[in-house]
């Protein structure tokens, strides 16, 4: 039994981690101009079943949900913009493995960003 505590505790501290990570890198991305991320939630009321081609809605393990996480469904950049650096795309990429990447070349798709 305390073998089992031991691995859901285990298991529960890795799952925070990576919540407080992901959490961490929306907060940086949001202090430049380069990169854009779209939730899931947001993407979907968005479109509202009129979704642009047969993309799925990014989901994310219930667990990271309770924990205070968020499935982003796409994060948008610009090579040119401020903020943007390719060791910040890899670290996007690795933490966000549901969303799908889409580089822009137009200031214009980051216009009234909400997030």
């Amino acid at each position: 039994m305390f073998v089992l505590v031991t691995l859901l505790s285990v298991w529960l501290a890795w799952e925070t981690s990576v919540v407080r990570e992901r959490q961490m890198l929306l907060r940086e991305i949001r202090r430049g101009d380069a990169f854009h991320a779209t939730p899931a939630n947001v993407w979907a009321e968005r479109f509202q079943g009129n979704r642009p081609g047969p993309q799925p809605l990014a989901r994310i393990p219930i667990v990271r949900i309770w924990l205070g996480d968020e499935a982003i469904q796409v994060i948008r950049f610009n090579r040119g913009l401020t903020g943007f650096s390719e060791p910040l795309l890899s670290r996007l990429e690795r933490a966000f493995p549901e969303a799908e990447f889409d580089e822009s070349f137009s200031r214009d798709i980051f216009i009234g960003r909400a997030n």
